[in-house]
């Protein structure tokens, strides 16, 4: 009898399983693995890898089968990955370790090195995946391949295959459990409630069960609850990060966080934004105080460019989400049910008809760009941030920093505190985002034309320097060129005033030569 050793990708193999609605309880997958490893001899050496804070029950269930479990952060691919590869080095340089075969469960291609250096160790490399996910790269480089599934029939646990539903109108999405499409869109709503009404890119993952927790229709217990954003991290709609807590040196938090780029989560936010913005035309032309009846709801989502491509029953089912989730109210007036909306829900407060947030992420980028250039710091913190953007309003301001770190064009992340228990949200600017190299630029050639235009003089009256930057080029309109005057005011580049030699009437510039920012990016054009 030879001897062997098991790695096992857990979070590979979950997923791929359950993404073709293939449900088997984690005690019958690990009693599995274990009783089909020994079929190639005494396993000497056995682990599973993936995030099992997400079904921590499963721990016990491995370590019975004395299948050792390894935590890897879960949500981002090359986690198992690297931790699987490194731990199978590891194996084999220590002296008095060995195994004559290698049985790697996982489907992923990555793992096409990790095979050729065990190859090179004269060692027998088998590969377990679940059909459908085993990478091309992988068969044919191994001295045998089986399925999860034959396994799972073999020993009479495999359950019938549930067809897979369409989740999302028009096939977007993936496969999911029958009867929880309503669930999952409600937990991407309730997610981004959560991070819009604090200002967070992330939700603490015990914060987003506490808010599950008021609703059934997440499921009865923490248990379902725990499973259905567990569904979600496996399907993709979700993601999840570690972070050290600061209250609890040597622990980790989970973080959640919404994958935007989905396509089920971004049918989900777009369908029920427009929802709202139908709830918000329909009562603006309703007489004070009047409700939307549900009928004219529904007449003028049919009319919609997307939702009117749907079913009614589906343009329906997206009503009632919203009403789930308390964007929207039902009242009564007389004998017909009205709708209203919560304007106070973070959700409806985000659907602004025709809001323009270009020039915010203008001032954004700005507040960050100068703040780094003056400083010499990589980062500036959250706080100073808001700071400087809240006088243009707290709604517009937060909309327009998730923007941001949405888009790509700002990243946020936790920056320990030496001076205190709670880190600091820091925020980088992502200078090669187009949008921050056209504000740069525009910024410069507007900064260059000043100078020019203001030559050897103190102060210029506010028209000549409009008409200035137009005829220069730096800006294309006179409405461009007070913008831009104004951006550059708030930072003390410019300073406005009236008085001399133009007379108390005639607002004046004053351009602040000494200002660091001027001085550099002049210094930088002129080489």
């Amino acid at each position: 009898m030879g001897t062997c050793a098991l790695f096992i990708d857990y979070e590979n193999v979950l997923k791929s399983l359950r993404g073709q609605n293939i449900h088997v309880p984690h005690k019958v997958l690990a009693e599995v693995f274990k009783h089909e490893a020994q079929r190639y001899g005494e396993v000497v050496f056995a682990r599973a890898y993936a995030p099992w804070d997400l079904f921590p029950e499963a721990m016990a269930l491995f370590d019975r089968q004395d299948i050792k479990p390894e935590y890897v952060e879960g949500g981002r691919k090359d986690n198992a990955d690297l931790v699987m590869s490194l731990d199978i080095q590891e194996f084999l340089r220590i002296p008095g370790r060995d195994a004559e075969t290698f049985i790697l469960v996982t489907g992923d291609g990555d793992f096409v090195h990790v095979i050729r250096l065990l190859q090179q160790e004269q060692k027998r490399v088998v590969l377990w995946g679940v059909e459908g996910s085993i990478s091309a790269r992988l068969v044919g480089r191994v001295a045998e391949v089986e399925t999860v599934q034959a396994m799972l029939r073999r020993h009479g646990h495999l359950p019938g295959a549930e067809p897979s539903g369409e989740f999302g109108p028009a096939g977007e999405g993936p496969g999911l459990p029958p009867g929880r499409e309503m669930a999952v869109r409600a937990l991407i709503l309730r997610a981004e409630a959560v991070m819009l009404a604090r200002g967070w890119v992330q939700v603490p993952f015990l914060t987003l069960m506490q808010e599950m927790s008021v609703s059934t229709l997440f499921g009865e217990d923490s248990e379902q609850r725990r499973m259905l954003i567990v569904r979600c991290l496996e399907a993709g709609l979700l993601d999840t990060k570690k972070q050290p807590n600061p209250k609890r040196p040597g622990t980790d938090t989970t973080f959640i966080l919404l994958r935007k780029d989905h396509p089920a989560v971004r049918t989900t936010l777009q369908c029920t934004a427009r929802v709202v913005l139908h709830m918000r035309r329909l009562l603006e032309a309703a007489p004070p105080g009047a409700g939307v009846p549900w009928d004219d709801l529904l007449r003028s989502l049919a009319g919609d460019d997307r939702l009117g491509r749907m079913a009614e029953a589906e343009r329906q089912n997206w009503v009632e989400l919203c009403i789930a989730e308390k964007l929207l109210r039902q009242d009564r007036q007389g004998d017909r049910p009205v709708l209203y909306l919560d304007e106070e829900h973070p959700l409806v407060q985000q659907v602004v008809p025709g809001e323009d947030l270009t020039p915010m992420l203008r001032r954004l980028v700005l507040a960050v760009d100068h703040y780094l250039q003056r400083t010499g710091y990589q980062w500036m913190s959250m706080g100073l941030l808001r700071q400087q953007l809240l006088p243009c309003g707290r709604r517009e301001m937060e909309r327009a920093i998730r923007m941001a770190a949405e888009e790509g064009i700002i990243r946020i992340e936790q920056i320990p505190n030496r001076f205190g228990s709670r880190p600091t949200t820091g925020v980088y600017l992502e200078e090669s985002h187009p949008f921050c190299q056209e504000v740069v630029e525009r910024r410069d050639e507007v900064l260059a034309a000043l100078s020019r235009l203001f030559g050897d003089r103190d102060m210029v009256p506010v028209p000549e320097v409009e008409e200035g930057l137009v005829a220069a080029g730096a800006v294309e309109t006179p409405e461009a060129a007070a913008e831009w005057l104004g951006l550059l005011a708030d930072h003390q580049i410019l300073t406005a005033r009236s008085g001399w030699p133009y007379g108390a009437e005639c607002p004046v510039y004053v351009l602040q030569r000494q200002h660091p920012v001027l001085v550099k990016r002049l210094r930088e054009r002129t080489g």
